[in-house]
């Protein structure tokens, strides 16, 4: 009896797990006008993995690596007929926490876009160090088949006393790094037209972006990886 007892219960927790990732779902998808985005999304990112194109050829893939700003971005404009495109975001995570759980899979694609330090600048690391963690994601982040995009911190709207000014210095030693390293930095603010603090169009909470702020994003992005695509063999 006592063992039914502890059988059932574990089975009612595995359920209300599974009915909370549910429920999260729907409300990160909802932000997007999309209520089930984020759980299909999930199921494209197992899908995709292992999905060659139509002619039995592997798609060229783009995977999207960092902390809440990539996991909740609709991300769907990057892709086309031969490219497919996996979201590894995960939120809440800080630049030494994706480095010690980078995956070997992460660059394992045609382009690989890192998109990180949001978490560790309002925990108030010293910048200095989160570079220095940069710099080693971009080492990993190396060996991608393409090009590696690094996108910059937006101009936040929330704490904005402290956020505007920290962002940007991170910034501009982001950008020094990036191009040092070979790879291409995004320069998300100048992208949306942003000067100081973000617009109330763009932001859903003063640090998250809504979907028009991604679609923009987005439409860079795609532009970018166009223009620095690598020759194929003929």
């Amino acid at each position: 009896m006592n063992k039914f007892f502890g059988v059932s219960i574990l089975l009612l927790l595995a359920l209300i797990a599974v009915v909370g990732a549910f429920l999260y779902g729907v409300k990160v998808g909802a932000e997007r006008g999309d209520a089930f985005f984020f759980i299909r999304s999930q199921s494209d990112k197992l899908r995709s993995l292992n999905s060659p194109s139509e002619d039995g050829l592997a798609k060229d893939r783009v995977h999207l690596v960092g902390d809440s700003l990539i996991a909740r971005g609709d991300w769907r404009g990057l892709k086309n007929a031969s490219r497919v495109v996996v979201n590894f975001g995960r939120g809440g995570i800080t630049t030494g926490m994706l480095e010690n759980q980078w995956e070997p899979v992460y660059a394992d694609c045609q382009d690989l876009v890192l998109w990180i330090g949001t978490n560790d600048l309002m925990q108030s690391l010293p910048v200095p160090s989160v570079l220095e963690a940069v710099g080693r994601l971009l080492d990993k982040a190396a060996a991608a088949h393409g090009q590696v995009f690094v996108m910059a911190l937006p101009h936040y709207s929330k704490s904005a006393a402290w956020a505007a000014p920290v962002a940007q210095h991170f910034n501009d030693s982001l950008r020094e790094l990036v191009t040092e390293r070979g790879a291409v930095f995004v320069a998300t603010n100048q992208v949306l037209g942003v000067e100081s603090t973000m617009q109330p169009q763009f932001s859903l909470d003063g640090v998250h972006l809504t979907m028009e702020a991604y679609a923009i994003l987005t439409r860079h992005l795609r532009e970018l990886m166009e223009e620095n695509e690598p020759e194929k063999p003929r």
